[in-house]
């Protein structure tokens, strides 16, 4: 009921006011007791995923599955040696640091199969000559100068190498090595880009060029194996070439084995499908291809360098005492100062260990 009435011209109505607009009331702030509990949170989960994206970037070493760890470079290639049975583990605990700044960030196994790792391959050329001048110095190739010594073959006194080394057709170049003994050591030395390949190893489809291996003593009672490949070979070298030079200079030590390739082919030892143009001189037992081979097979093999020595120098091998030669020949020059030369075979020496050697044409 509307009532009304006028005071002074002023209307006053009765009639209710409307009713006030709705209320909506303001969002709170969280209340701050929440506030380092959500911090702490969110923190956490940034770190797991930032976890995840590192785990993510992790290098695959075999990305073909073939269980051989890929080399790309010289440090690679250095690496082995910690790793002598190619399974991706090193042989050493007190190596672990050195292996993983060559291979860093590797997943778990270097990437191979569930069957594992069982050697290393070459998917690259590589080159000593860091500087690309041509020649081996050590301002200008300081990595692997080693105090004027050069590269350390791979090889240890406590194993050998006995893990697969595909060389996939890819070739190293400017391997160089510079060792002289004191007069008065027996030490036995094995100089090579591998100290010797065990009766486990294989080394394929690999070239060495330009190599140059010097071995210098005043003793001569030293005993080495010298070989632009291998010091000495007791396991499988199959499609495999050196050019360059392998020298030994000093005492005329009879018990020093030099070869283009391979110092001493033992122990059943296979050479297949491989050669070498290296010129090869030395005071001992010299060959174009292999120095010594005892008990052990050389098939598919020639060698067109210079074989100089002391006694029992060979065009292709300097001694042999046993095994298998097939399908070889020798065009280099051969030259002594004592006495057993030939131009394939120095020596075949039936009376050392070994046996009857069989040789084929």
């Amino acid at each position: 009921m509307k009532h009304s009435f006028v005071i002074n011209k002023l209307t006053i109505s009765s009639t209710p006011p409307p009713p006030p607009p709705p209320h909506f009331p303001r969002h709170k702030k969280p209340c701050s007791v929440l506030t380092p509990i959500l911090s702490t949170v969110f923190f956490a989960l940034s770190a797991l995923f930032s976890h995840t994206a590192l785990a993510q970037t992790t290098t695959d070493y075999d990305t073909d599955d073939n269980q051989l760890i890929e080399i790309s470079n010289l440090a690679q290639l250095n690496a082995i040696r910690w790793d002598l049975d190619g399974d991706g583990q090193v042989d050493s605990s007190s190596n672990s640091a050195s292996y993983t700044t060559a291979f860093p960030d590797a997943q778990a196994s270097m990437g191979c199969p569930s069957s594992g790792c069982i050697g290393y391959e070459l998917t690259t050329d590589l080159d000593f000559d860091e500087d690309g001048d041509g020649a081996i110095t050590e301002t200008g190739d300081p990595t692997y100068w080693n105090g004027s010594r050069g590269w350390i073959p791979i090889f240890s006194s406590r194993s050998h190498f006995n893990a697969t080394f595909e060389g996939n057709g890819n070739t190293i170049s400017n391997l160089f090595i510079n060792f002289t003994t004191p007069s008065e050591t027996t030490r036995t030395l094995n100089l090579g880009l591998f100290g010797i390949v065990g009766t486990l190893g294989k080394v394929q489809n690999l070239g060495l060029k330009k190599v140059k291996i010097t071995q210098s003593t005043n003793s001569i009672y030293q005993i080495s194996q010298i070989g632009g490949l291998a010091g000495g070979n007791e396991g499988n070298i199959t499609s495999c070439y050196v050019t360059g030079e392998v020298t030994q200079a000093g005492a005329k030590a009879p018990n020093i084995k030099l070869g283009g390739l391979v110092g001493v082919n033992g122990n059943k030892g296979k050479i297949t499908k491989s050669y070498s143009t290296a010129n090869v001189q030395g005071g001992g037992v010299v060959g174009g291809l292999v120095g010594s081979s005892s008990d052990s097979t050389i098939r598919v093999a020639y060698a067109t360098g210079s074989a100089q020595g002391g006694h029992r120098v060979g065009g292709l091998v300097g001694m042999v005492s046993g095994g298998i030669i097939d399908s070889v020949y020798s065009i280099g020059r051969v030259r002594r100062t004592g006495w057993s030369r030939g131009g394939l075979i120095g020596i075949q020496a039936t009376h050392f260990s070994g046996g009857a050697s069989e040789i084929r044409s």
